[in-house]
């Protein structure tokens, strides 16, 4: 139906969930990973950086304000 396999479509349900925590939370990359169903923060990293060309941590300082 979706044209696309179960484990990408899973993967990336999991990886916008991950998107929208990284940018409207301070939690841990380690606990949004385990809250997204990722069975190891690295999975996480390698999959998000596949998805969206950037390592979670990375994204997450691109993506919020900093003082200066």
């Amino acid at each position: 139906m979706t044209g696309v396999t179960f484990l990408y479509y899973l993967n990336n349900v999991r990886l916008k969930k991950a998107h929208i925590l990284l940018t409207t939370t301070t939690r841990s990359i380690r606990d949004i990973a385990a809250d997204c169903g990722f069975s190891s923060t690295g999975q996480m990293t390698r999959l998000f950086n596949q998805f969206y060309g950037s390592s979670p941590s990375k994204f997450r300082y691109a993506n919020t304000v900093h003082p200066k």
